[in-house]
């Protein structure tokens, strides 16, 4: 079921202003329906979780599987 721009910023932790500029930018899954914005609760999570930084530990551990299948 969609939600509304508050709902959304509630959900993602960012100001409304800070929404409408993401959606100007194209960078946040969202609809349009007349003048409402609306958005899934699923692609926002989605949305959150790709722009995820990696921990030492995960950039060091994908190294050696590289280096492992590298060297084979």
């Amino acid at each position: 079921m969609p939600i509304g721009i508050e709902e959304a910023s509630r959900l993602i932790g960012k100001a409304k202003p800070t929404i409408y500029a993401l959606v100007r930018q194209r960078k946040i899954p969202c609809y349009k329906y007349g003048k409402k914005l609306y958005f899934f609760e699923e692609e926002l999570l989605e949305w959150i979780s790709k722009g995820k930084k990696k921990t030492i530990q995960e950039i060091e551990s994908e190294a050696l599987k590289y280096n492992h299948n590298r060297n084979k």
